[in-house]
């Protein structure tokens, strides 16, 4: 039996000088991954997006997970 996948992580990431939060999310389906910019690291909005994305990720692997087992 497959791992249940792990929740993307926050992260941060340096760009010219600036600390952004970063997230990867991956696509079940393709294995592409794709980097989503929050904001700021550590500010409140950042932290509210990454709780957004993780949420999405939650309801798109747990639909992906139902599709496998049919």
């Amino acid at each position: 039996m497959p791992r249940a996948p792990k929740p993307p992580q926050y992260r941060e990431k340096s760009v010219s000088g600036q600390s952004y939060a970063v997230v990867t999310i991956r696509n079940p389906e393709t294995g592409a991954r794709r980097d989503l910019y929050l904001g700021h690291c550590g500010s409140a909005e950042s932290r509210r997006r990454y709780a957004q994305v993780v949420a999405e990720w939650t309801q798109d692997q747990s639909t992906w997970t139902q599709d496998e087992s049919d």
